[in-house]
């Protein structure tokens, strides 16, 4: 009689083990998977909300661009992550068949809004997203908010938009949980082609958009620009260049 019970006993216990290392091993796949899928959709949700802020900002300076504002603000919440003024990439704007050839270099700047693997930039009116490594490395870049340039058989226009520090301090660069009030105030707007006083005639304009020319690329083609390697050219009678210089500040 005894016996059974030490063997009834001894399969209770086992049994309590194997149900017990059974329950521990599901709460560890479902703590591990389930930890994974939250950050998963944490970062995509801080993705979203860098290209929602930007994208907000690109619509203010915008108004600003057109000359319909002096000056915008708004605000953009970091969680965390990093907003700064960098220098960008440089871009160039060439006119032909108007005379003497017009080339017009410059640095936009960038407004970027960035975290670990993921930067969304405002440059020069339009919204890009750079994806990245996690060593840094650019796996590849998509347009989300269009450029100002237009390409039509009668006139094109390229709208240029430099972002420089406000009162000619250094580039502004924070870091915080908090929130960012970002002001862009229009210091000039200039048209730089055709030169004061000339027509705007001309058989051609391309602009050289180095980095940025992959993300470009799908918009640009459905704007009647054709490429060729980082430069985009338009055929047209007419052309219009135009500047405007915002100074950026930030205020947190």
């Amino acid at each position: 009689m005894s016996g059974r019970l030490d063997d009834r006993a001894v399969s209770e216990t086992l049994g309590f083990i194997l149900t017990f290392s059974v329950v521990v091993a599901s709460v560890g796949v479902v703590y591990t998977v389930g930890f994974g899928a939250v950050t998963d959709l944490q970062d995509a949700e801080q993705d979203a909300n860098a290209e929602r802020a930007i994208g907000a900002l690109a619509e203010s300076f915008g108004d600003v661009e057109r000359g319909a504002a002096p000056a915008q603000a708004g605000e953009v919440r970091l969680g965390g992550s990093r907003l700064r003024l960098a220098d960008g990439e440089e871009m160039t704007v060439s006119v032909g068949g108007g005379g003497a050839p017009y080339v017009h270099a410059t640095t936009p700047g960038a407004l970027v809004f960035s975290d670990e693997d993921v930067a969304v930039a405002y440059v020069s009116g339009m919204v890009v997203r750079t994806d990245r490594t996690e060593d840094g490395d650019v796996l590849g870049r998509s347009l989300v908010e269009r450029p100002s340039f237009a390409c039509r058989p009668e006139q094109a226009t390229v709208s240029l938009v430099v972002l420089r520090a406000a009162g000619g301090a250094e580039n502004p660069d924070v870091r915080t949980d908090g929130s960012v009030l970002v002001t862009g105030s229009a210091e000039s707007r200039s048209l730089l082609y055709p030169a004061t006083g000339t027509s705007p005639n001309a058989s051609t304009v391309t602009i050289d958009a180095g980095a940025y020319a992959d993300a470009m690329a799908p918009s640009m083609a459905e704007s009647g620009w054709t490429r060729s390697g980082d430069e985009f050219t338009c055929s047209t009678e007419r052309v219009y260049v135009t500047r405007t210089l915002l100074r950026v500040s930030f205020v947190s």
